[in-house]
């Protein structure tokens, strides 16, 4: 699961309550691709836990001033696949991850 807060007036957001689908990209050092279902999360018992646990690798409050703050939320996101493309010394390769259904 990735969590992610976010402004609950934010494109993103908007973006995806439209649609629950969401493609991440990161790129440290090596690329990766991570496509997944979306759910946006309100409830302040989730963001407290989440909040104060340490899942952010920043102090929320420093853009979204308080836990109960209603524009503060958060975006819930199942994997459902995965490609990470990297350059090594033989190369480029490529690894891919299907989450199982069923």
């Amino acid at each position: 699961m990735v969590w992610i807060g976010t402004s609950r007036a934010s494109r993103k957001a908007r973006n995806l309550a439209a649609g629950s689908t969401a493609a991440l990209v990161w790129n440290p050092g090596v690329e990766v691709y991570v496509r997944g279902d979306v759910d946006l999360v309100g409830d302040v018992d989730t963001k407290r836990r989440l909040w104060t646990d340490g899942v952010f690798p920043y102090d929320p409050s420093t853009f979204f001033g308080s836990i109960d703050n209603p524009d503060f939320v958060l975006l819930r996101v199942r994997p459902t696949s995965a490609t990470l493309m990297e350059m090594s010394e033989h190369g480029p390769s490529r690894r891919s991850w299907r989450a199982h259904t069923g």
